[in-house]
């Protein structure tokens, strides 16, 4: 997916976390800032999220 993205001009950044570990909302808290300290942030931010356990 990353590459097909990239293939049009995204930047994409993929973090790993472990899914059945944790609540959604735990999971969030822990997972979502450290993608978005990954952005460039110079315009807007874009999630795509897979499977079942995508937050």
């Amino acid at each position: 997916m990353a590459t097909a993205l990239e293939g049009i001009g995204y930047d994409t950044v993929n973090i790993d976390y472990a899914s059945k570990d944790g609540t959604i909302p735990d999971l969030t808290v822990e997972t979502i800032p450290k993608a978005i300290k990954q952005c460039d942030q110079k315009g807007d931010i874009n999630f795509v999220t897979h499977s079942m356990d995508g937050i």
